[in-house]
Protein backbone atom coordinates (compact mmCIF):
# COMPACT_ATOMS: atom_id res chain seq x y z
CA UNK A 1 0.00 0.00 0.00
CA UNK A 2 1.39 3.39 -0.99
CA UNK A 3 1.12 5.92 1.81
CA UNK A 4 0.07 9.53 1.25
CA UNK A 5 0.50 12.17 3.90
CA UNK A 6 -2.58 12.35 6.11
CA UNK A 7 -4.40 15.66 6.20
CA UNK A 8 -6.33 16.50 9.38
CA UNK A 9 -9.08 18.37 7.52
CA UNK A 10 -10.55 15.04 6.33
CA UNK A 11 -10.70 13.40 9.79
CA UNK A 12 -14.37 14.29 10.34
CA UNK A 13 -15.08 12.02 7.38
CA UNK A 14 -12.84 9.35 8.97
CA UNK A 15 -10.48 9.67 6.01
CA UNK A 16 -6.72 10.18 5.76
CA UNK A 17 -7.04 12.28 2.62
CA UNK A 18 -9.45 12.93 -0.23
CA UNK A 19 -9.86 9.38 -1.58
CA UNK A 20 -10.81 10.46 -5.07
CA UNK A 21 -8.51 11.86 -7.77
CA UNK A 22 -8.97 15.42 -8.90
CA UNK A 23 -7.75 14.31 -12.32
CA UNK A 24 -8.66 10.66 -12.83
CA UNK A 25 -6.10 9.54 -15.38
CA UNK A 26 -3.86 6.52 -14.90
CA UNK A 27 -0.27 7.45 -14.01
CA UNK A 28 1.46 4.20 -12.99
CA UNK A 29 4.61 5.91 -11.73
CA UNK A 30 2.87 8.72 -9.84
CA UNK A 31 3.19 7.15 -6.40
CA UNK A 32 -0.37 8.32 -5.71
CA UNK A 33 -2.68 5.30 -5.23
CA UNK A 34 -5.60 7.33 -6.59
CA UNK A 35 -3.97 7.48 -10.03
CA UNK A 36 -1.28 4.77 -10.00
CA UNK A 37 -3.69 1.89 -10.59
CA UNK A 38 -3.19 0.55 -7.07
CA UNK A 39 -6.90 0.92 -6.30
CA UNK A 40 -8.87 -1.40 -8.55
CA UNK A 41 -12.16 -3.17 -7.89
CA UNK A 42 -12.59 -6.38 -9.87
CA UNK A 43 -16.35 -6.32 -9.28
CA UNK A 44 -16.71 -3.13 -11.33
CA UNK A 45 -15.22 -4.80 -14.41
CA UNK A 46 -16.17 -8.40 -13.64
CA UNK A 47 -17.72 -9.16 -17.03
CA UNK A 48 -14.93 -7.47 -18.97
CA UNK A 49 -12.22 -9.19 -16.91
CA UNK A 50 -13.74 -12.60 -17.57
CA UNK A 51 -14.04 -11.85 -21.28
CA UNK A 52 -10.50 -10.51 -21.52
CA UNK A 53 -8.95 -13.52 -19.81
CA UNK A 54 -10.89 -15.85 -22.07
CA UNK A 55 -9.34 -14.12 -25.07
CA UNK A 56 -5.89 -14.10 -23.50
CA UNK A 57 -6.05 -17.83 -22.80
CA UNK A 58 -7.17 -18.39 -26.39
CA UNK A 59 -3.88 -16.71 -27.43
CA UNK A 60 -5.54 -14.32 -29.86
CA UNK A 61 -2.74 -12.37 -31.54
CA UNK A 62 -4.08 -8.85 -30.88
CA UNK A 63 -6.80 -7.82 -28.41
CA UNK A 64 -8.25 -4.32 -28.75
CA UNK A 65 -9.73 -2.99 -25.51
CA UNK A 66 -12.18 -0.24 -26.42
CA UNK A 67 -14.67 1.93 -24.61
CA UNK A 68 -17.60 1.49 -26.93
CA UNK A 69 -18.71 4.99 -27.90
CA UNK A 70 -16.60 6.67 -25.20
CA UNK A 71 -13.39 8.38 -26.22
CA UNK A 72 -11.76 8.35 -22.79
CA UNK A 73 -12.45 7.83 -19.11
CA UNK A 74 -14.36 4.54 -19.31
CA UNK A 75 -11.61 2.51 -17.61
CA UNK A 76 -9.58 1.01 -20.48
CA UNK A 77 -6.22 1.91 -18.99
CA UNK A 78 -7.14 0.70 -15.51
CA UNK A 79 -8.30 -2.64 -16.91
CA UNK A 80 -5.26 -3.36 -19.08
CA UNK A 81 -2.81 -2.14 -16.43
CA UNK A 82 -4.24 -4.43 -13.75
CA UNK A 83 -4.42 -7.29 -16.25
CA UNK A 84 -0.70 -6.78 -16.90
CA UNK A 85 -0.01 -6.97 -13.15
CA UNK A 86 -1.75 -10.35 -13.09
CA UNK A 87 0.07 -11.54 -16.21
CA UNK A 88 3.40 -10.82 -14.52
CA UNK A 89 2.70 -13.66 -12.09
CA UNK A 90 2.40 -16.27 -14.83
CA UNK A 91 5.23 -18.76 -14.86
CA UNK A 92 7.23 -19.36 -18.02
CA UNK A 93 6.03 -16.09 -19.54
CA UNK A 94 7.07 -12.46 -19.82
CA UNK A 95 4.70 -9.53 -19.43
CA UNK A 96 5.53 -5.98 -20.51
CA UNK A 97 3.44 -2.84 -20.02
CA UNK A 98 4.18 0.35 -21.91
CA UNK A 99 2.35 3.54 -22.78
CA UNK A 100 2.22 4.92 -26.28
CA UNK A 101 2.20 8.55 -27.31
CA UNK A 102 1.40 10.46 -30.48
CA UNK A 103 5.08 10.19 -31.44
CA UNK A 104 5.37 6.43 -30.87
CA UNK A 105 6.47 4.20 -33.72
CA UNK A 106 6.40 0.38 -33.78
CA UNK A 107 10.20 0.38 -33.58
CA UNK A 108 9.87 2.31 -30.30
CA UNK A 109 7.60 -0.42 -28.95
CA UNK A 110 10.22 -3.04 -29.86
CA UNK A 111 13.07 -1.20 -28.15
CA UNK A 112 11.02 -0.52 -25.04
CA UNK A 113 10.01 -4.17 -24.80
CA UNK A 114 13.65 -5.24 -25.00
CA UNK A 115 14.57 -2.60 -22.42
CA UNK A 116 11.85 -3.92 -20.09
CA UNK A 117 12.97 -7.51 -20.61
CA UNK A 118 16.44 -6.39 -19.56
CA UNK A 119 15.37 -4.24 -16.61
CA UNK A 120 12.96 -6.81 -15.15
CA UNK A 121 15.46 -9.66 -15.47
CA UNK A 122 13.62 -11.59 -18.15
CA UNK A 123 16.64 -11.53 -20.45
CA UNK A 124 19.00 -12.50 -17.64
CA UNK A 125 16.83 -15.50 -16.79
CA UNK A 126 16.70 -16.39 -20.48
CA UNK A 127 20.48 -16.09 -20.66
CA UNK A 128 20.84 -18.46 -17.71
CA UNK A 129 18.46 -20.94 -19.37
CA UNK A 130 20.58 -20.75 -22.52
CA UNK A 131 23.77 -21.43 -20.57
CA UNK A 132 22.10 -24.36 -18.84
CA UNK A 133 21.30 -25.88 -22.24
CA UNK A 134 24.63 -24.85 -23.75
CA UNK A 135 26.55 -26.79 -21.08
CA UNK A 136 25.35 -30.05 -22.69
CA UNK A 137 26.74 -29.30 -26.14
CA UNK A 138 30.03 -30.87 -27.31
CA UNK A 139 33.11 -28.84 -26.32
CA UNK A 140 31.47 -25.79 -24.73
CA UNK A 141 33.74 -22.77 -24.34
CA UNK A 142 33.03 -22.90 -20.62
CA UNK A 143 33.31 -26.32 -18.93
CA UNK A 144 29.95 -27.66 -17.76
CA UNK A 145 31.01 -27.62 -14.09
CA UNK A 146 32.10 -24.00 -14.41
CA UNK A 147 28.78 -23.05 -16.01
CA UNK A 148 27.07 -24.48 -12.93
CA UNK A 149 29.33 -22.36 -10.72
CA UNK A 150 28.65 -19.25 -12.82
CA UNK A 151 24.89 -19.76 -12.55
CA UNK A 152 25.16 -20.18 -8.78
CA UNK A 153 27.34 -17.09 -8.43
CA UNK A 154 25.13 -14.82 -10.53
CA UNK A 155 21.57 -15.78 -9.66
CA UNK A 156 20.48 -12.18 -10.20
CA UNK A 157 21.80 -9.94 -12.95
CA UNK A 158 25.03 -8.20 -11.86
CA UNK A 159 26.59 -5.06 -13.30
CA UNK A 160 29.76 -7.03 -14.04
CA UNK A 161 30.58 -10.68 -14.65
CA UNK A 162 34.09 -11.91 -13.80
CA UNK A 163 34.26 -14.53 -16.54
CA UNK A 164 37.96 -15.28 -15.90
CA UNK A 165 36.91 -17.10 -12.74
CA UNK A 166 35.18 -19.72 -14.89
CA UNK A 167 37.22 -19.97 -18.11
CA UNK A 168 40.48 -18.79 -19.65
CA UNK A 169 38.79 -18.22 -23.02
CA UNK A 170 38.34 -14.63 -24.15
CA UNK A 171 34.86 -13.16 -23.65
CA UNK A 172 34.37 -12.67 -27.40
CA UNK A 173 35.31 -16.27 -28.11
CA UNK A 174 32.87 -17.58 -25.50
CA UNK A 175 30.14 -15.32 -26.95
CA UNK A 176 30.90 -16.65 -30.44
CA UNK A 177 30.59 -20.23 -29.20
CA UNK A 178 27.23 -19.67 -27.53
CA UNK A 179 26.01 -17.70 -30.53
CA UNK A 180 26.95 -20.46 -32.97
CA UNK A 181 25.21 -23.05 -30.80
CA UNK A 182 22.03 -20.91 -30.58
CA UNK A 183 21.91 -20.11 -34.30
CA UNK A 184 22.21 -23.81 -35.13
CA UNK A 185 18.95 -24.33 -33.25
CA UNK A 186 16.91 -21.28 -34.28
CA UNK A 187 16.83 -19.81 -37.78
CA UNK A 188 16.40 -16.20 -38.77
CA UNK A 189 18.14 -14.36 -35.95
CA UNK A 190 20.37 -11.37 -36.72
CA UNK A 191 23.86 -12.49 -35.56
CA UNK A 192 24.90 -9.00 -34.49
CA UNK A 193 21.83 -8.69 -32.25
CA UNK A 194 22.39 -11.97 -30.42
CA UNK A 195 26.12 -11.24 -30.15
CA UNK A 196 25.39 -7.97 -28.32
CA UNK A 197 23.39 -9.93 -25.77
CA UNK A 198 25.89 -12.73 -25.28
CA UNK A 199 29.05 -10.66 -25.11
CA UNK A 200 27.55 -7.94 -22.91
CA UNK A 201 25.93 -10.41 -20.52
CA UNK A 202 29.23 -12.30 -20.22
CA UNK A 203 31.09 -9.13 -19.25
CA UNK A 204 28.99 -6.12 -18.20
CA UNK A 205 25.21 -6.74 -18.20
CA UNK A 206 24.65 -3.21 -16.90
CA UNK A 207 25.86 -1.88 -20.25
CA UNK A 208 23.42 -3.90 -22.32
CA UNK A 209 20.96 -1.15 -23.25
CA UNK A 210 23.75 1.27 -24.18
CA UNK A 211 25.21 -1.36 -26.50
CA UNK A 212 21.77 -2.31 -27.81
CA UNK A 213 20.96 1.32 -28.64
CA UNK A 214 24.14 1.55 -30.72
CA UNK A 215 23.31 -1.59 -32.72
CA UNK A 216 23.34 -0.87 -36.46
CA UNK A 217 23.26 -3.59 -39.13
CA UNK A 218 22.84 -2.94 -42.84
CA UNK A 219 19.58 -4.36 -44.14
CA UNK A 220 18.07 -4.78 -40.66
CA UNK A 221 16.20 -2.54 -38.24
CA UNK A 222 14.92 -2.48 -34.67
CA UNK A 223 12.00 -4.77 -35.47
CA UNK A 224 14.43 -7.39 -36.81
CA UNK A 225 16.53 -7.08 -33.64
CA UNK A 226 13.41 -7.48 -31.49
CA UNK A 227 12.44 -10.53 -33.56
CA UNK A 228 15.88 -12.02 -32.84
CA UNK A 229 15.38 -11.67 -29.09
CA UNK A 230 11.89 -13.14 -29.39
CA UNK A 231 13.29 -16.15 -31.25
CA UNK A 232 16.07 -16.54 -28.71
CA UNK A 233 13.42 -17.06 -26.03
CA UNK A 234 12.42 -20.23 -27.92
CA UNK A 235 15.50 -21.84 -26.38
CA UNK A 236 14.42 -20.93 -22.85
CA UNK A 237 11.65 -21.71 -20.40
CA UNK A 238 9.70 -18.57 -21.36
CA UNK A 239 7.11 -20.03 -23.73
CA UNK A 240 4.79 -17.03 -24.20
CA UNK A 241 4.89 -13.25 -24.00
CA UNK A 242 2.30 -10.59 -23.23
CA UNK A 243 2.73 -7.02 -24.49
CA UNK A 244 0.27 -4.44 -23.14
CA UNK A 245 0.34 -1.15 -25.04
CA UNK A 246 -1.75 1.44 -23.25
CA UNK A 247 -2.92 4.56 -25.13
CA UNK A 248 -2.25 2.83 -28.45
CA UNK A 249 -4.97 5.12 -29.79
CA UNK A 250 -2.63 8.08 -29.39
CA UNK A 251 -0.02 6.41 -31.58
CA UNK A 252 -2.62 5.63 -34.25
CA UNK A 253 -3.90 9.20 -34.23
CA UNK A 254 -0.35 10.60 -34.26
CA UNK A 255 0.46 8.55 -37.35
CA UNK A 256 -2.67 9.24 -39.38
CA UNK A 257 -2.29 10.37 -42.95
CA UNK A 258 -1.91 8.18 -45.99
CA UNK A 259 1.81 7.47 -45.93
CA UNK A 260 2.28 7.70 -42.17
CA UNK A 261 -0.59 5.34 -41.44
CA UNK A 262 0.55 2.83 -44.05
CA UNK A 263 4.09 2.85 -42.63
CA UNK A 264 2.87 2.57 -39.04
CA UNK A 265 0.50 -0.30 -39.81
CA UNK A 266 3.04 -2.10 -42.01
CA UNK A 267 5.53 -2.07 -39.15
CA UNK A 268 2.89 -3.22 -36.69
CA UNK A 269 2.12 -6.04 -39.10
CA UNK A 270 5.78 -7.12 -38.95
CA UNK A 271 5.62 -7.18 -35.16
CA UNK A 272 2.44 -9.27 -35.25
CA UNK A 273 4.06 -11.73 -37.66
CA UNK A 274 7.12 -11.97 -35.40
CA UNK A 275 4.84 -12.62 -32.42
CA UNK A 276 2.78 -15.34 -34.13
CA UNK A 277 2.20 -18.23 -31.69
CA UNK A 278 4.67 -16.60 -29.31
CA UNK A 279 2.98 -13.49 -27.94
CA UNK A 280 -0.34 -11.79 -27.26
CA UNK A 281 -0.56 -8.04 -27.84
CA UNK A 282 -3.18 -6.11 -25.84
CA UNK A 283 -3.81 -2.51 -26.87
CA UNK A 284 -6.32 0.21 -26.00
CA UNK A 285 -8.33 1.86 -28.75
CA UNK A 286 -11.08 4.48 -28.96
CA UNK A 287 -13.66 5.20 -31.68
CA UNK A 288 -11.65 7.85 -33.52
CA UNK A 289 -8.53 5.70 -33.77
CA UNK A 290 -10.64 2.72 -34.84
CA UNK A 291 -12.05 4.82 -37.68
CA UNK A 292 -8.52 5.85 -38.67
CA UNK A 293 -7.53 2.18 -38.97
CA UNK A 294 -10.38 1.75 -41.45
CA UNK A 295 -8.74 4.27 -43.77
CA UNK A 296 -6.41 3.32 -46.59
CA UNK A 297 -3.17 1.97 -45.13
CA UNK A 298 -4.84 0.60 -42.02
CA UNK A 299 -5.42 -2.73 -43.73
CA UNK A 300 -1.75 -3.62 -43.20
CA UNK A 301 -2.62 -4.01 -39.50
CA UNK A 302 -6.29 -4.96 -39.57
CA UNK A 303 -5.63 -7.57 -42.27
CA UNK A 304 -3.94 -9.68 -39.58
CA UNK A 305 -5.90 -8.42 -36.58
CA UNK A 306 -9.24 -6.93 -37.54
CA UNK A 307 -11.20 -4.76 -35.14
CA UNK A 308 -13.96 -7.36 -35.16
CA UNK A 309 -15.84 -9.14 -32.41
CA UNK A 310 -13.13 -11.77 -32.01
CA UNK A 311 -10.37 -9.24 -31.42
CA UNK A 312 -12.27 -6.39 -29.77
CA UNK A 313 -13.46 -6.11 -26.19
CA UNK A 314 -15.82 -3.22 -25.38
CA UNK A 315 -15.93 -1.85 -21.85
CA UNK A 316 -19.49 -1.03 -20.89
CA UNK A 317 -20.73 1.97 -18.95
CA UNK A 318 -20.58 1.60 -15.18
CA UNK A 319 -23.96 0.75 -13.64
CA UNK A 320 -25.40 2.31 -10.48
CA UNK A 321 -24.31 -0.66 -8.36
CA UNK A 322 -20.84 -0.66 -9.91
CA UNK A 323 -20.50 3.07 -9.20
CA UNK A 324 -21.20 2.34 -5.53
CA UNK A 325 -18.59 -0.45 -5.54
CA UNK A 326 -16.08 1.85 -7.24
CA UNK A 327 -16.57 4.60 -4.65
CA UNK A 328 -16.36 2.09 -1.82
CA UNK A 329 -12.93 0.88 -3.01
CA UNK A 330 -11.45 4.36 -2.78
CA UNK A 331 -13.13 5.21 0.52
CA UNK A 332 -11.96 1.98 2.17
CA UNK A 333 -8.40 2.53 1.00
CA UNK A 334 -8.25 5.97 2.63
CA UNK A 335 -10.25 5.16 5.76
CA UNK A 336 -8.54 6.11 9.03
CA UNK A 337 -7.36 3.05 10.96
CA UNK A 338 -9.49 1.73 13.80
CA UNK A 339 -12.50 3.73 12.66
CA UNK A 340 -15.98 2.29 12.18
CA UNK A 341 -18.14 4.58 10.06
CA UNK A 342 -21.92 4.17 9.99
CA UNK A 343 -21.58 2.72 6.49
CA UNK A 344 -18.63 1.99 4.24
CA UNK A 345 -19.71 4.83 1.95
CA UNK A 346 -19.58 7.51 4.69
CA UNK A 347 -19.62 10.53 4.26
CA UNK A 348 -21.76 9.63 1.23
CA UNK A 349 -24.74 7.33 1.09
CA UNK A 350 -25.69 4.97 -1.73
CA UNK A 351 -28.36 7.30 -3.14
CA UNK A 352 -25.87 10.15 -3.47
CA UNK A 353 -23.37 7.93 -5.32
CA UNK A 354 -26.10 6.69 -7.61
CA UNK A 355 -27.15 10.25 -8.37
CA UNK A 356 -23.56 11.17 -9.24
CA UNK A 357 -23.50 8.19 -11.61
CA UNK A 358 -26.82 9.22 -13.16
CA UNK A 359 -25.78 12.85 -13.62
CA UNK A 360 -22.22 12.29 -14.84
CA UNK A 361 -22.94 9.23 -16.97
CA UNK A 362 -21.24 5.84 -16.97
CA UNK A 363 -17.58 6.87 -17.31
CA UNK A 364 -15.52 6.04 -14.22
CA UNK A 365 -13.30 9.11 -14.66
CA UNK A 366 -16.21 11.58 -14.52
CA UNK A 367 -17.73 9.85 -11.49
CA UNK A 368 -14.45 9.84 -9.53
CA UNK A 369 -13.72 13.48 -10.31
CA UNK A 370 -17.21 14.56 -9.24
CA UNK A 371 -16.80 12.67 -5.95
CA UNK A 372 -13.42 14.36 -5.40
CA UNK A 373 -15.06 17.77 -5.86
CA UNK A 374 -17.90 16.85 -3.52
CA UNK A 375 -15.45 15.86 -0.77
CA UNK A 376 -13.59 19.17 -1.04
CA UNK A 377 -16.80 21.22 -1.00
CA UNK A 378 -18.10 19.22 1.96
CA UNK A 379 -14.90 19.76 3.95
CA UNK A 380 -14.86 23.48 3.19
CA UNK A 381 -18.52 23.88 4.20
CA UNK A 382 -18.09 21.60 7.25
CA UNK A 383 -20.96 19.39 6.13
CA UNK A 384 -21.38 16.34 8.35
CA UNK A 385 -22.59 14.11 5.49
CA UNK A 386 -22.72 14.25 1.71
CA UNK A 387 -26.23 13.10 0.92
CA UNK A 388 -28.83 14.10 -1.66
CA UNK A 389 -29.62 17.30 0.19
CA UNK A 390 -25.95 18.26 0.04
CA UNK A 391 -25.76 17.49 -3.70
CA UNK A 392 -28.88 19.57 -4.33
CA UNK A 393 -27.47 22.62 -2.48
CA UNK A 394 -24.05 22.39 -4.18
CA UNK A 395 -25.21 21.14 -7.57
CA UNK A 396 -23.61 23.83 -9.73
CA UNK A 397 -20.23 23.52 -7.99
CA UNK A 398 -20.14 19.74 -8.33
CA UNK A 399 -21.83 19.16 -11.67
CA UNK A 400 -21.36 22.54 -13.37
CA UNK A 401 -25.10 22.84 -13.92
CA UNK A 402 -28.08 24.07 -11.90
CA UNK A 403 -30.20 21.60 -10.01
CA UNK A 404 -33.33 20.40 -11.84
CA UNK A 405 -36.37 18.84 -10.19
CA UNK A 406 -37.15 17.22 -13.51
CA UNK A 407 -33.74 15.54 -13.58
CA UNK A 408 -34.20 14.40 -9.99
CA UNK A 409 -37.56 12.87 -10.84
CA UNK A 410 -36.03 11.01 -13.80
CA UNK A 411 -33.27 9.74 -11.53
CA UNK A 412 -35.78 8.46 -8.97
CA UNK A 413 -37.70 6.59 -11.65
CA UNK A 414 -34.45 5.06 -12.98
CA UNK A 415 -33.58 3.53 -9.59
CA UNK A 416 -37.07 2.50 -8.49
Amino acid sequence: MTELESEPKYKDYLLRNNPFPETATLEPTSGDPRTSGEIFNDKVFAEEIQDLWKRIDSKINVIYVTGGGWERGIGKSALVFNTWKSLRTRENATAVYLRASAKSKPSDFCNRIVANWHKEGYLWQAFKDLLQNYRNCPNPKIPASKIDSLLQTYRDMPDRVHLRAFTFERESKVADGIQKWAHNRVDGMVPEATHVLFETYLTSPGDFMANWSNLKVKGHDDIDFFDSMLKLFDLTKKSHHYFVIDQFEDAVRGNQGKNQLANFCSEMRRIIVACARKATIIVTLHPESEEILEERGGEHLTGLADTDERHKLDIKEITMDEAVDLALSYLEYFRLPNCKPKTGLFPFDAKAIEYVRYTKGGAARDILQALATAIEIGVEAQCSSLDMDFLRKNHRKIFDRVFSEETLEKFRKSVD
